[in-house]
């Protein structure tokens, strides 16, 4: 199981890193004051558990919301399943 809560300014840094390894990432961005966000934190780690083959993500992007411009994320929660850099 793969499982991690990170800034969000090490995203692209563990994105380079699982492209080079073909791995899938699936991240949610949130923020902490989303209550639908922190509803969701339960079942995420549970996912988790599930496919420990694929990388989890929980990224709090509060501080950081100009960086989501190349994202397309406009609302929170956003999950985002990607490979090999790219979005499925």
């Amino acid at each position: 199981m793969s499982f991690f809560i990170k800034p969000f300014d090490q995203i692209k840094e563990i994105q380079q890193a699982l492209a080079a390894n073909q791995q899938r990432l699936v991240v949610c961005y949130c923020a902490a004051w989303c209550r639908t966000c922190d509803s969701y934190l339960d079942a995420f780690k549970e996912l988790s558990k599930k496919f420990p083959e694929l990388v989890f993500l929980w990224v709090d992007i509060e501080d950081e919301e100009s960086l989501l411009d190349d994202l397309d994320v406009e609302n929170f929660p956003t999950i985002l399943i990607q490979e090999n850099g790219s979005n499925l």
